[in-house]
This record gives structure tokens, C-alpha cells and sequence, in this order.
């Protein structure tokens, strides 16, 4: 009894360290995109109505709750603030995944599910949900993931009240990203397979009865989607169907179903050169040695208690379905297969694959004879999840740099000594390529604290000296930027 309670705290134990872990090594992996600055600068000037206006009336009415969502975790003007609602937005997930594989199968699978879940959580510098768009599109697997557990109960157990709450939360994650509709389908596959023994008539009308309330629901929502549309068009290539490359298509389907696999971001760091060894060795911490022991002897204690799934197949398929399912949409679409063209691998669905990419490894797992295979398979955790720690360390080096440049530019631009400059002012940057490379949204991000109307430029050549010209000049050893008139 004794070695079953203490046992037990261990494993609740090092599951809150590896999650703290994690949190820790990626402290400053904010701000990473684009998107996530444009916020950051849409909630400092304060119009959120405005901003949601201007979102649905470009085609985005699932942007309608998603602006919302994401200005949530910057109203505080926190780095931590924004790294706690991210990990509140993880446990809902994993929370969800791990009801889905405790129902249907047994709490150590889950339990194992969602300790390799964080164990191999990389970041990287693309649209990865682990780092980017926090609160908001973190969010919607997890309802899904709800909804699936709720409509599993309604076909053992009969009872319409399950069917009522899995239609309502696929309403509420469909309504919340477009990506989410394609999940009918695995509704649709579950409801055929648990009738199978069924005549093909029989099939046909239990499928109707179990997937009406979320097929009305779909045929209702793509009707008002579609005249959303038709009045509002979208001019967002994300959004706009491109079907003349099918091989294209069929690429960047692999590439973001797969994107998320775990060591690829890490391998990524290494082979792309965006840090030193230098700047790694000096970034490890004492994380970096203690998670991935501590997940290494977790698995060996859990590994021999995981139930083997009674019908494999199934499993697996439904696993790859969940992997390829939220890419779909994505990859019909003019801008993705561009990017997967340009070697992109990972986009925000391919955060939502991740999920059945892990619950597939466990059915892998689940399948392999007990003995000496689980000393091995630890090892191999236990250096998978080294690798991506060591991996998020590089890319939270890689990031703090620019966080370190927004924090300067913010601290500068709030600075006293904007709040005389006249209009027409240049502000010179030239070691400063702008936020994100992107000049509109600097100087969007600047009229929250600059009321003079200003134009930034980091090319000498083209400022105009008729004017007065002010320059700021970023220091890498104090982190501070000098401001100086030119002219």
C-alpha cells in the first residue's frame, strides 16, 4: 500500500515538475509571430470593438471571439501574465485529452498520453501554438477533444443529454476556428464503426440519428459562413481556396500533420545555425537534466500498467484521422501550400495533430511485449525529451534576443522625450529592421505612446533632412536604445 501511494506521488509529482519545467526553459518565448505583436499593439491602443469590426468585415467572423480571446492574456502587459494563461490553455487541453483515453481506455494511458505530451513539447519560430496566439487558438482542441469523449458516451450509454453537450462544444470550437469543422468527420467514422455489425440501411439510419444535431449544426453554420462571405469577402489568402496544385496540396498536408513531430523544431535550431554553441552551453539549466529523468522513470513505472487496445486498427486510424484532419482546410488553401513550398513544416493546426500524434505513440507503445522493451523505450524518452529541451532552451535564447529589442523599443518610444517632437518627425533606426521586419506595424505599435504623427526608417538613403530627423540606436550589451537628434 505504501509503495502504491508513494508511487502514485510520484508520478503526480514529476508530472508538475516536467509542466513547470517546461514553463521555465521558455520563459521568454513570447511574441514570436507577428500576429502576436499586432495584438499586443491593437490592445495597447485600446479599440476592441473597432478591432473585431475590422476582422469580420474582412470574412473573419470566427475572428468575431477569437480577438477577444487573444487580447485577454496582453491586457495585463505581462510577459508572466501571458505565460500563465498558456499554461492554463495547455492543462484544459491535456485535461481533455486526458478524459478522452481515460473513458475509453484506462488512466495509465492517459496518464502516459499526456506525460509524453509535455515531455516532447518543442517550440520553434513558426506559428506554434505552444508559444504563439495563447488563450485563443490553444483552445479549441481541447473542446473537441471534450466533444468527442461526450459523443462516445452517448453511443454506449444512450443518453441524448451527452449528444446535446458534445454538439454544443463542436458548435462552440467550429465557431472559434473554421479548422474545426472537418472534425464531423471523425464523428461521422466513429458512429459507422460502432455500427458495423449493422445492415448497410441500419448503418445508414443510426449514422442520421447520432450526428444530426452536429450535421444540422455544421449545414447551418457553412450557410451563414459562406453569406458571411458573399458580403464581406475575405481578402486573407489563408482563407481562399486554391485547388490548382493538387500534389502541392497533398505536400503540405504531410508537412503540417507532421510538423509537430517531436526533436524536428530542435533539429531545425541546429541545421538553420540561429544560435550558438556558445549561447547554448551557456543557456542549460539544471531543467534540462532533471525533466528528462524524471520522464524517463516515469515511463519505466507506468509503461508495464498501459492497457493494450483491444482492436489496434481502429485506434490507429482514428489517431491518424485526428493528425490529418485539422489540416485539411489549410491545405487547400493559395498562402499554405505556398509556404510549404517554402519549406515551412508547422502551422497552428499542426499543434492540434500533435495531440493524436501522441495518443498514437501510446498505441504504438501499448502494442509492444512487456520485458526488456521498457528499459529501452525510457531510454529513449528519456533522450527524446533531453533533445527537446535542450531544443526550447536554444529557441527561448533565440527569442529573449528580440524580446529584449521590444521591451528597449517600448521603454524608448514611452520615453519623455516623445512627448515634444513635432510632426513630421523621422525616426532613424538603423540597426532596427522594424517589429517583425515589418515597418507599418512598428509605427502602428509606436502611436500608442507617440501622439506627433511620425515616420520610422532604417535607410539612410531615403530620409528626407528637410525634416526633423531623431535616431534610435539599439545597444546588445546594455539592451537599451539612445535616442539622439540628427537634424
Amino acid at each position: 500500500m505504501k509503495n502504491s501511494v508513494s508511487e502514485k506521488t510520484f508520478l503526480i509529482a514529476g508530472f508538475i515538475i516536467i509542466f513547470l519545467s517546461y514553463f521555465f526553459i521558455t520563459s521568454e518565448s513570447v511574441l514570436t509571430v507577428h500576429d502576436d505583436i499586432l495584438t499586443y499593439a491593437e490592445v495597447q491602443h485600446g479599440d476592441l470593438i473597432g478591432t473585431i469590426k475590422s476582422y469580420a468585415v474582412n470574412g473573419r467572423i470566427s475572428h468575431i471571439p477569437m480577438t477577444f480571446l487573444l487580447w485577454i492574456p496582453y491586457y495585463f502587459h505581462s510577459v508572466t501574465a501571458v505565460r500563465i494563461f498558456s499554461a492554463v490553455s495547455l492543462l484544459f487541453n491535456m485535461s481533455g485529452l486526458y478524459v478522452l483515453v481515460k473513458n475509453n481506455s484506462c488512466r495509465y494511458n492517459a496518464y502516459l498520453i499526456c506525460l509524453l505530451f509535455i515531455s516532447f513539447a518543442c517550440i520553434s519560430n513558426q506559428h506554434n501554438l505552444f508559444v504563439a496566439y495563447t488563450f485563443a487558438h490553444q483552445l479549441p482542441v481541447g473542446i473537441i477533444l471534450f466533444s468527442l469523449d461526450r459523443y462516445i458516451k452517448y453511443l454506449k450509454y444512450d443518453k441524448i443529454r451527452h449528444k446535446i453537450i458534445s454538439y454544443v462544444l463542436f458548435f462552440t470550437a467550429c465557431f472559434m476556428y473554421e479548422a474545426m469543422t472537418v472534425f464531423f468527420l471523425m464523428f461521422v467514422g466513429i458512429s459507422l464503426y460502432r455500427n458495423k455489425s449493422e445492415k448497410f440501411s441500419r448503418r445508414i439510419k443510426c449514422l442520421i440519428r447520432d450526428v444530426f444535431f452536429h450535421g444540422a449544426f455544421l449545414s447551418a453554420y457553412l450557410v451563414i459562413y459562406a453569406l458571411w462571405r458573399y458580403f464581406y469577402p475575405s481578402y486573407y489568402d489563408g482563407t481562399t481556396f486554391f485547388l490548382k496544385n493538387p500534389l502541392m496540396s497533398i505536400l503540405a498536408l504531410f508537412k503540417f500533420s507532421f510538423g509537430m513531430t517531436p526533436m524536428l523544431p530542435s533539429l531545425a535550431m541546429l541545421l538553420k545555425k540561429y544560435i550558438t554553441w556558445n549561447e547554448f552551453i551557456q543557456s542549460l539549466s539544471l531543467w534540462n537534466i532533471l525533466a528528462p529523468i524524471i520522464a524517463g522513470t516515469a515511463f519505466y513505472k507506468v509503461f508495464p500498467k498501459i492497457k493494450k487496445s483491444e482492436k489496434t486498427a481502429p485506434s490507429v486510424i482514428f489517431c491518424i484521422l485526428g493528425m490529418i484532419i485539422p489540416n485539411v482546410l489549410i491545405s487547400l488553401t493559395e498562402k499554405y501550400t505556398y509556404w510549404a513550398k517554402q519549406n515551412a513544416y508547422s502551422y497552428v493546426p499542426s499543434f492540434y495533430s500533435y495531440f493524436f500524434m501522441i495518443m498514437l505513440l501510446v498505441v504504438l507503445f501499448s502494442t509492444f511485449k512487456r520485458g526488456n522493451v521498457e528499459k529501452v523505450l525510457s531510454i529513449c524518452v528519456t533522450l527524446v525529451t533531453l533533445v527537446c529541451s535542450l531544443g526550447n532552451t536554444a529557441w527561448n535564447t533565440y527569442f529573449s534576443k528580440n524580446l529584449d529589442r521590444y521591451k528597449a523599443f517600448e521603454e524608448a518610444v514611452s520615453s519623455e522625450y516623445f512627448d515634444n517632437i513635432t510632426d513630421g518627425t523621422v525616426i532613424y533606426i538603423p540597426d532596427y529592421q522594424g517589429i517583425h521586419n515589418d515597418m507599418k506595424l512598428t509605427e502602428y505599435y509606436a502611436d500608442v505612446y507617440i501622439s506627433a504623427d511620425v515616420t520610422f526608417e532604417n535607410n539612410y538613403d531615403n530620409i528626407n533632412f528637410s525634416k526633423p530627423v531623431i535616431s534610435m540606436l539599439y545597444d546588445e550589451d546594455t539592451k537599451k536604445i539612445t535616442v539622439e537628434r540628427i537634424n
